[in-house]
């Protein structure tokens, strides 16, 4: 009888999206394959691979720490995953142990549904072994690599291996057509990090980073903003299990389905544990809307002025007069780092709260949504508002356009979506934050 369990393996293991994955393809097909997840020591990993033919497994997934390790460990090696050296899956064919490395395919596939490799010249930053499977497949494709990293030692070897330049990730430059992040910069707790210069962003490279959790890293999210056509994570990820899928079943898999419940599952982790904060000029409705987001979402509502005015134990129009704005904009990087660590909350920040470089990595720990509105609809909502003194000499209304003029690079560049609030209701405009936040 043909043995129909197959599972990834692993140290940890729990992370892993392999299962939710590889069971909504299987259903497709039969009912009788189960995809599982086994947590594997380094110390057990020999005899659990040696078990595998005896205890019914059909075929394993192997991911970190096992992918080196696990090659010595089968009967034979896929030409592709002798010259990568490592293997991140194991067929069992007539108990006999076949392994490949189904990474260099992923990556490769999801890069041609984007462009023509040949000839391009391609940056590789990263010398571990996901940057090596890659190389492989980039050279086999005829492409120009460039292999950028931080162990100059490691990064040396690698090139040599391949006959690719290489250079310091700290001296990089941009004269490429590719870039791809084939480190775990930027992956989940830390995505405030990119290992790439935003400033050295332009339109005309293609960016591709192989971390999939964010769904969006901070390098993609820059090289949206910059105009370049991106490639997420989640792509090579899919496409490597839709070849371990073939080789395990001898079937094609139903792709479309399998990426939709890819994305629903990592958008759905970004709703519950991201905090959304809302930045704008004051009067574009960020406490009003912000509460009717809060409640929709079943989140708590953080005002920041709110919680400057319990920190400093005194008004706003009080900081100002006794303390000056300069104490005033400390006040309000102290009340960020009270919540931009806490998950699930909607935060209204104050109009200035991007005028300060500081305060960039803490909004960046959630997602941000700029509200703007028109001059003129500002200034109809705040006339009157003795709550926030005059930051400059100019009328109320000259006010509002200079600082919205000075303010608008700065809230572009923190923004990562923007709802206009000038003609929709509270309502409406929540309605599209919380619409906008699941198809972030």
């Amino acid at each position: 009888m043909e043995q129909k369990i197959l599972a990834v393996i692993g140290n940890p293991i729990s992370h892993s999206k392999s299962p939710l994955v590889h069971n909504a393809m299987l259903k497709k097909i039969a009912n009788d394959y189960y995809y599982g997840s086994v947590e594997v020591k380094e110390e057990e990993l020999p005899d659990f691979i040696k078990s595998m033919s005896r205890n019914g497994f059909r075929g394993f997934s192997v991911t970190i720490p096992h992918k080196v390790n696990a090659l010595k460990l089968v009967d034979v090696i896929d030409p592709v995953a002798q010259k990568i050296g490592a293997i991140n899956t194991i067929l069992n064919e007539n108990k006999k142990l076949i392994g490949y490395n189904t990474d260099c395919m992923g990556a490769i596939n999801a890069l041609k549904c984007e462009t023509n490799l040949n000839k391009k010249i391609v940056y590789v930053l990263g010398s571990g072994g996901a940057a090596r499977a890659i190389i492989v497949g980039l050279v086999e494709n005829n492409c120009k690599v460039k292999i950028w990293g931080r162990n100059p030692k490691h990064t040396k070897m690698l090139a040599e291996d391949f006959g690719c330049e290489y250079g310091e990730l700290e001296r990089i430059d941009n004269k490429c057509d590719i870039l791809i992040n084939a480190t775990p910069i930027g992956m989940h707790p830390n995505e405030d990090e990119s290992p790439f210069p935003k400033h050295l962003l332009k339109k005309e490279i293609i960016v591709f980073d192989i971390v999939y959790n964010p769904l969006k890293t901070k390098l993609i999210k820059e090289a949206q903003r910059a105009g370049c056509k991106v490639i997420l994570g989640s792509e090579m990820f899919l496409e490597q299990a839709f070849e371990q899928f073939k080789l395990f079943t001898k079937m094609s898999p139903d792709e479309k389905g399998a990426r939709r419940i890819l994305l629903d599952e990592l958008k759905k982790n970004v709703l519950d544990e991201k905090t959304l904060f809302l930045i704008g000029y004051r009067g574009t409705g960020k406490t009003s809307i912000g509460k009717k987001v809060a409640k929709a979402l079943g989140r708590e509502f953080i005002d920041t002025d709110e919680l400057i005015v319990k920190l400093a134990g005194k008004s706003i129009p009080k900081i100002f007069e006794e303390n000056g704005e300069t104490a005033f904009r400390e006040f309000e990087t102290l009340a960020l780092r009270c919540v931009c660590s806490r998950p699930r909350l909607v935060v209204s920040c104050g109009g200035g709260i991007i005028t300060k470089e500081r305060n960039f990595p803490l909004l960046k720990k959630g997602i941000v949504c700029l509200l703007s509105a028109s001059p003129e609809i500002i200034f109809s909502r705040i006339y009157g508002d003795k709550n926030r003194p005059a930051l400059t000499d100019k009328n109320p209304k000259e006010e509002i356009i200079h600082l919205l003029s000075v303010r608008k690079p700065l809230y572009d560049s923190a923004k990562d979506f923007e709802i206009n609030t000038s003609k929709n209701s509270v309502s409406k405009c929540a309605f599209e934050i919380v619409k906008q936040l699941k198809n972030y």
